[in-house]
């Protein structure tokens, strides 16, 4: 005779109750973590030049944590490239909000906001559900504009927060750098052709061949 035990969830009350013993362990001590956040690209980047893409950049604050990599700006592009992880050590409950803006460089007017999203941590650290995953999804985030209820664009990248004195802390971060540029020959051998359409009078072609690598370029 069944049982039927699978029907109460055990298992399931089990593990849920476990985890609010843990959260409320957690809620009521605190925790210092490590913060990762790993920056991979971005698209379709609003535009705020007049002329051109704008020239992107980003700016990271978490409470007194701020990266600012104005000096790194990439020049006309909506889809930058960031390949980039940012450190640093926060502490559980009440963790500061992360924002990150994304700006366009300008020289002569001043830096202007594309985009901004936000990130809240604590929703990270105290989810049974996020927390159970061991390789961290991948996140796609819209950027918005206080002028604007549109995205101007989306940031690809992903979090981790670990305990700061775990092994995981203390590993190096994952090297998520674009494989370097390599130059290689490329040849095209044409053995024959058939069926080509009769051109001349007297009922031939007198046949060249032309290649292109980009059809927009000479």
């Amino acid at each position: 005779m069944e049982a039927g035990l699978g029907r109460l969830r055990i298992t399931q009350h089990i593990s849920n109750f476990m985890f609010e013993k843990q959260l409320n362990n957690m809620l009521n001590e605190s925790n210092k973590c490590k913060i990762r956040l790993y920056m991979i690209e971005g698209f379709n980047f609003a535009q705020r030049d007049i002329f051109s893409q704008s020239d992107p950049y980003l700016f990271i604050k978490c409470g007194a944590t701020e990266f600012n990599e104005s000096k790194n700006y990439q020049l006309d592009t909506s889809e930058p490239k960031f390949h980039k992880c940012y450190e640093f050590v926060i502490d559980f409950p009440g963790a500061p909000i992360v924002e990150i803006f994304a700006y366009d460089y300008d020289d002569f007017f001043g830096d202007e906001l594309i985009g901004k999203s936000v990130l809240d941590l604590d929703d990270r650290f105290f989810s049974q559900q996020w927390s159970a995953i061991e390789k961290k999804p991948i996140e796609y985030r819209d950027l918005y504009h206080p002028t604007s209820t549109v995205t101007q664009g989306v940031i690809k990248m992903w979090v981790e927060i670990d305990d700061a004195d775990s092994k995981a802390a203390n590993l190096p971060p994952i090297d998520i750098a674009p494989e370097p540029v390599k130059d290689y020959e490329v040849r095209v051998v044409v053995w024959k052709t058939k069926e080509i359409e009769c051109m001349d009078w007297e009922g031939t072609s007198d046949i060249f061949m032309r290649a292109y690598l980009n059809p927009d370029e000479d």
